[in-house]
């Protein structure tokens, strides 16, 4: 599937992100504030509760129900036109499917998916991935903080 670049370069930045714990609508709201348009799916729209009201109700984030594992849940998106694709859910697995879907499929060319183990990372990373881990630098702030 081929994507005009021009839909990606119009206009605000398009984000779609997969997962709405916290960590997701953190990311939402602080690319919201560099001006992305944000859509957020999970598969729980309860997860949505923890997203701001003021920016959903002005369609600024758009919450969507699905997975974004799945194909056709993607493609209610506006992930063709996306300039960034983020995996935030709790499983890597998930993460790095919906992450290559998003990179392979759909041809978004920023592509970040969130990685609990550290020994998959590289391994992501090897397949074009922005794979990010927070293992290590929470590890060696706890060391640290555990040295004072």
């Amino acid at each position: 599937m081929t994507t005009s670049s021009n839909a990606r370069t119009k206009g605000p930045p398009t984000t779609v992100i997969m997962g709405c714990g916290r960590l997701g609508a953190s990311i939402a709201h602080s690319l919201l504030q560099d001006g992305h348009r944000i859509y957020i799916m999970d598969i729980q729209a309860s997860n949505f509760d923890r997203l701001r009201s003021d920016p959903v109700q002005l369609g600024l984030i758009t919450p969507m129900v699905g997975d974004g594992t799945v194909y056709a849940d993607l493609r209610k998106t506006p992930v063709r036109d996306a300039g960034v694709f983020i995996a935030v859910s709790g499983r890597d697995t998930q993460n790095a499917l919906a992450a290559q879907i998003a990179r392979h499929i759909f041809e978004v060319p920023n592509v970040i998916c969130r990685m609990n183990d550290p020994d998959r990372q590289a391994m992501y990373q090897e397949l074009g991935l922005k794979a990010i881990s927070g293992i290590k630098p929470l590890t060696d702030l706890v060391v640290r903080a555990a040295k004072d």
